[in-house]
Order: C-alpha cells, then sequence, then structure tokens
C-alpha cells in the first residue's frame, strides 16, 4: 500500500507465491485470491490493511476461485469457482452458489 502523502509503501504480504485482485473492503480489510497454503488451488484471503495474518476464507478443495468483486457496500464478493458464480458473505463468512 503506497501513502502518498508521506510517499512511502508498505508491504501486507510475504509470499513466494500468487496473490492477486486485491479489493478494499469499507472495514479495511483487503480481500484477495491467493495460493498460498500450498495445495496449489486458489481461495480468497483476508488481511488487515494494516497488515498482519492472512486469514483464508474460502474452504474449496478443487478448482480455482477466479475474478471476484466486491459490493459497493462491502457485504458482499461474487467471483467464479469451478465455472459458477458463487458469492461470499463477508460479515458471515457463508459462502453459496447463485443459481
Amino acid at each position: 500500500i503506497e501513502d502518498i502523502s508521506a510517499k512511502k509503501f508498505t508491504q501486507l504480504t510475504d509470499f513466494d507465491g500468487l496473490d492477486s485482485w486485491p479489493m478494499w473492503s469499507r472495514d479495511g480489510d483487503i480481500y484477495f485470491v491467493s495460493d498460498r497454503d500450498g495445495d496449489g488451488l486458489t481461495n480468497l484471503w483476508r488481511i488487515s490493511e494494516s497488515g498482519g495474518k492472512a486469514e483464508k476464507v474460502t474452504l474449496f478443495k478443487s478448482g480455482d476461485v477466479r475474478f471476484p468483486s466486491i459490493s459497493s457496500d462491502g457485504r458482499t464478493i461474487v467471483f467464479e469457482h469451478d465455472f459458477g458464480i458463487w458469492k461470499l458473505d463477508t460479515a458471515s463468512k457463508k459462502v453459496t452458489p447463485i443459481h
């Protein structure tokens, strides 16, 4: 993250793999796609904008999470998984397919 007024960068993650599609929520969390748990699959993860330990949010054991988009109120993330469209409720962490 760049603090424009201080002209300073802060690295939030330190991982030698895929971290992509960052999305800022209204509550200061950053959701992103990563394969950081070593199984070769991508899932959604969350980290505070101030850094810290990343938390795995979706728990898919097959297929990848792709093309996520967060709603303007930050309550829902919609994404593609295994050729289907899914949604994540960011408060409850409940993941459901959209039919």
